[in-house]
């Protein structure tokens, strides 16, 4: 039948109701991966590839959100940047505008390790709440390379005379991580020696066949 409100004033009877409804309020959490991976060690020179994946959930956002990515010393931004990102200096700004709807949103970019990096090298992303069981920061130990130098020399008899040919033998070796920038060997004969051009093998370097000998390995030899 037809339900009506009973005359005003009825005792034990309202014309009232309560409705109870819950608002669902969006949340944004973000997390942050790189390749090589957070932890692993990384040579001057080189790419350092970052992920920025924002989650959203429970509704649509309301508001804008920023998220600040900001790279240490010894790190430069790889340009173009991803969409909805800006930067100024080390700090990048990634924008999800109001409305993003539920879901991930990734920023994908790449920084450079500088000539000059030393420690290590941390990143971290803030604007929001880090993910559960994520990370919002990486960092990577650089690691720098070693050269060493060493001279030999072979004589065909002891003490040498006029018109011997001694063999001298420099020796470089490269490790830990690649040359970042020009290595420079300069060899001084001394009184009573001369430079025998022809003899001079290095396949590695650039040599200038005079006295002092100055030969150069070129920035990026490999270990």
């Amino acid at each position: 039948g037809d339900a009506r409100c009973p005359t005003e004033g009825t005792p034990g009877q309202s014309c009232s109701s309560t409705v109870t409804s819950t608002v669902v309020q969006p949340v944004v959490t973000v997390a942050k991966t790189a390749t090589p991976a957070s932890g692993t060690a990384v040579q001057r020179g080189e790419s350092i590839s970052y992920t920025l994946t924002a989650t959203v959930s429970g509704a649509a956002t309301v508001t804008a959100t920023t998220l600040t990515d900001t790279l240490s010393a010894g790190l430069d931004f790889v340009t173009p940047l991803p969409a909805g990102c800006t930067a100024s200096g080390r700090v990048m700004s990634c924008e999800l505008p109001a409305g993003t709807a539920v879901g991930n949103r990734t920023f994908n970019y790449q920084a450079r390790v500088s000539s000059t990096a030393t420690g290590t090298l941390t990143n971290t992303v803030a604007g929001a709440t880090c993910t559960a069981g994520a990370s919002c920061t990486t960092s990577h130990p650089v690691v720098l390379p070693t050269v060493a130098l060493s001279k030999s020399a072979v004589a065909p008899r002891t003490p040498a005379q006029v018109n011997d040919e001694i063999t001298y033998t420099l020796s470089v070796v490269v490790t830990d991580a690649k040359t970042v920038s020009v290595t420079t060997l300069t060899d001084t004969l001394g009184a009573g020696l001369e430079l025998v051009t022809s003899s001079i093998v290095a396949p590695r370097f650039s040599c200038n066949a005079a006295n002092p000998l100055v030969c150069t390995l070129p920035a990026g030899t490999a270990i």
